[in-house]
């Protein structure tokens, strides 16, 4: 079972032991939770690694051009960004969200009523859902007749949604700490209720429980009855609000110690996910979610449930830290007591990778695995005879017999040969080469690993592109060289050697793996390793089944050397760059590390900018369509790929992503006469929009220009010449003369259009970019000829 996805925000210290934070002012029964500290995130924005770098100065030369994109102050840049976003202002410190339930009521034309309440109380009902399921297929099915003609819509009409009285309501505590400009405008609206535009019906003062509360009721039919009153208790540094009374009062009378922070499973999701200075923080009661169905889970679903090991988890989590050096994201679940069914099949996994404490400190990356097959055999043997009496040893049976059958011995050769790691290590490329690496598999016997080695072999000979040639490598290895027909270029070399099955990308490697590995500084000792498991949940790799853990400081600067001239200059300039040991100082790694023990499992990430971060930021790429090359718009400038004129328009939402498209397709003389229309076509949908912006006009005369309308392109380029000139965005003016000159050309005007060409040979320089120095060549070739 999952429960509810949710996202949230938390506490530096477990909620119970603080009985001042929300969580001790949430009803025990809330289900889910949200919570939010702005104080962490001001203080961890300034940790991370990426931020020291931008405000570093001596990157201030490389981001320059970014700065002034974004108008930054190239002193202070990421202070001067967050002075425009004054979160302070609105959240002093903690502001939190518990949902208890939830309400749907639904009148239908006739004046039947259907009403379903959702909470751990109020299990959903199977008669009000079937009644809801049945007026909507009903609904449906009148809307269908109507379009099909056999109904007529008179008829039909009263199953439209905009005949039903429809309303959602909710259950839930709000609890913030509130800053002085949200403080101001709360003020602002309670001395002046008349004045407020919207849902608001009524605004007073309640006097409950020897408090002064002030009641809010909304308009139903503007609310659609999501929310109909308020109660807020606004004294203090903190105010809690709730949507009925009931709940108010227990928000604002009930002891910490019946509150949600007192709840054990609460306690266990929160010590789990969370440590240093969280930023967000989610929680989930499984037991509670789980109870709103009850009424749908049959008897026997609810055993098997429980046979599975199922009802042990209890309850989960999400929290986003800002730790040192990057964000650090946990998502985990915990247990009641010790895992069992399904979950039982954890204790094959007894963590720590121990190739982080062998590998040499110069690998760039380690992937492990921990889990040991003789356990996890048994586990799963004796899940299965718990699930289905009896029938666990049958079924160890069958799969001896199966790898009988390819001559193999099931305990002997595999579960008692091999033992509980597996893990890859990766080394820094060397030049053009492929770089080093390295596979280990632990062996306990390794007389049967050999033999199983040997089988394999045989039963790959000649049916396999490999051949296994004997070698002996320094220190008495005996080893073998994999050969891999047609790719000379590429030759592993394997041996059992140390208590490990070892594959290596070259002979040295192995022998080094074998003979040196762990005398020496190795991955688990270097400061960047030391510094990447800080930045994880529980700080160390001790319990982790799985870890996956790369050095950026010995990634990151063979990679930016070779892409740094791929960087636009619209952000950054690549002169200016320091050299690529200094990127080296504000740079860790990144790890992911699955964690299990008898309370939970855990999946923690940690790295410069998290998980969730840039997936959001690939998400508003998408969402709102592929950014310009060139300043396009008063909101800013952007970069992309070229495009052509069979674009999709589905994903252009906005006149930038318009006028981005249309210059793409309208700017070289190349481009062809249907990729003319087309941008044309988008350029005129983009200035329609905005009328006044001269970029946009900008792609406008040169659109029309380009389709043979020369006398519309001149006038247009001389107005949006004349806005550029007055603009505090402006765009490099000889542009318009360039094609100002062109049209004068086309039209005729021989001695004007040379007049423009020599005035934009004035303004025409080294620091001219690609595009501009394309329009002079063009307009070179055509005036001068």
């Amino acid at each position: 079972m999952v429960s509810l996805p949710l996202l949230a925000l938390a506490l530096a210290q477990p909620v119970s032991a603080q009985q001042d934070q929300p969580a001790s002012k949430m009803p025990a029964d809330v289900f889910a939770y949200l919570e939010v500290d702005a104080g962490a995130l001001d203080r961890g924005l300034h940790q991370l690694d990426l931020v020291q770098l931008v405000d570093d100065p001596e990157f201030a030369s490389f981001f320059e051009p970014l700065f002034a994109m974004i108008g930054a102050d190239p002193d202070h840049p990421v202070d001067s960004l967050l002075a425009n976003v004054p979160i302070s202002q609105f959240l002093a410190g903690h502001a939190a969200i518990g949902i208890r339930g939830f309400r749907i009521w639904v009148e239908q034309p006739d004046g039947t009523q259907t009403e379903v309440e959702i909470s751990p109380d109020s299990p959903l009902n199977v008669r009000a859902m079937l009644d809801l399921a049945g007026m909507v297929a009903s609904m449906r099915m009148d809307m269908t007749m109507s379009s099909m003609g056999l109904m007529s819509p008179e008829t039909a009409s009263g199953w439209f949604p905009e005949e039903l009285n429809v309303e959602v309501g909710v259950d839930m505590v709000l609890v913030i700490q509130p800053g002085p400009a949200l403080r101001q405008h709360v003020h602002e609206v309670l001395s002046n209720p008349q004045q407020i535009q919207g849902p608001v019906i009524d605004i007073h003062n309640d006097d409950i429980l020897g408090r002064s509360v002030t009641h809010v009721s909304f308009s139903i039919e503007q609310t659609r009855g999501v929310v109909t009153d308020l109660y807020a208790d606004l004294a203090g540094d903190t105010w809690v609000i709730a949507t009925n009374l009931e709940t108010f009062e227990q928000a604002v009378t009930g002891s910490p110690a019946d509150s949600l922070a007192a709840n054990p499973d609460f306690i266990k999701v929160h010590e789990r996910m969370t440590s240093g200075d969280p930023v967000l923080f989610a929680y989930g009661n499984t037991g509670d979610e789980l109870s709103i169905l009850q009424n749908f889970i049959p008897p026997v679903l609810d055993e098997a449930n429980s046979l599975l090991g199922f009802d042990s988890y209890v309850g989960s989590g999400f929290a986003l830290s800002m730790t040192e050096g990057g964000v650090r994201e946990s998502f985990g679940v915990v247990f009641d007591g010790e895992p069992r069914g399904v979950f039982s099949l954890l204790d094959a996994m007894p963590g720590g990778i121990a190739m982080a404490h062998q590998a040499p400190a110069d690998a760039v990356a380690l992937v492990g695995m921990k889990f040991d097959p003789a356990i996890l055999h048994d586990r799963f043997l004796a899940l299965i005879d718990t699930l289905l009496p009896g029938t666990g040893k049958r079924v160890g049976t069958m799969m001896a017999a199966g790898f009988s059958q390819t001559g193999f011995d099931l305990q002997r050769d595999f579960l008692n040969a091999f033992g509980d790691e597996i893990s890859l290590v990766q080394f820094a490329p060397t030049g053009p080469m492929i770089p080093d690496w390295l596979m280990s598999v632990e062996v306990k016997d390794e007389e049967a690993a050999r033999l199983v080695l040997a089988r394999v072999q045989g039963m790959m000979a000649g049916n396999a592109p490999l051949r296994f040639v004997a070698a002996e490598l320094d220190g008495g290895i005996a080893a073998q060289t994999i050969e891999i027909e047609n790719f000379p270029i590429m030759a592993p070399t394997m041996a059992i050697a140390n208590g490990k099955l070892m594959i290596a990308s070259t002979s040295q490697v192995l022998v080094d793996a074998a003979t040196g590995w762990g005398n020496g500084a190795t991955i688990a000792s270097s400061e960047v390793y030391q510094r990447t498991m800080r930045g994880l949940a529980r700080g160390d790799d001790g319990s982790a089944v799985m870890l996956v853990y790369a050095d950026l400081r010995q990634i990151v600067p063979p990679v930016l050397m070779m892409t740094m001239g791929l960087i636009p200059e619209q952000f950054a300039d690549t002169g200016a760059a320091p050299e690529m040991e200094y990127w080296q100082q504000h740079l860790s790694g990144v790890a992911l590390a699955i964690r299990n023990d008898s309370d939970g499992l855990t999946l923690d990430t940690f790295s410069p900018l998290g998980v969730m971060m840039p997936m959001i930021g690939v998400g508003l790429v998408f969402a709102q369509g592929v950014p310009s090359s060139r300043p396009a718009i008063s909101s800013g400038p952007g970069f992309g790929p070229e495009t052509g004129p069979e674009t999709d328009e589905s994903f252009i939402t906005s006149a930038n992503d318009l006028n981005t498209q249309a210059w793409f397709m309208v700017r070289y003389a190349d481009q062809g006469a249907s990729s003319y229309q087309a941008g044309l076509d988008l350029s005129q949908r983009a200035t329609s929009m905005e009328p006044q912006n001269h970029w946009f006009l900008n792609t406008l005369g040169v659109a029309q220009y380009r389709t043979g309308a020369y006398s519309q392109a001149l006038e247009t380029l001389k107005r949006c010449e004349a806005m550029n000139r007055s603009s505090s965005n402006q765009y490099d003016a000889s542009s318009d003369v360039l094609f100002m000159a062109m049209c004068h050309y086309r039209l005729g005007h021989q001695e004007v259009a040379r007049e423009l060409l020599d005035r934009a040979g004035n303004m025409v320089g080294p620091g001219s970019d690609e595009e501009i120095n394309t329009f002079y060549d063009e307009a070179m070739e055509l005036i001068r000829k």
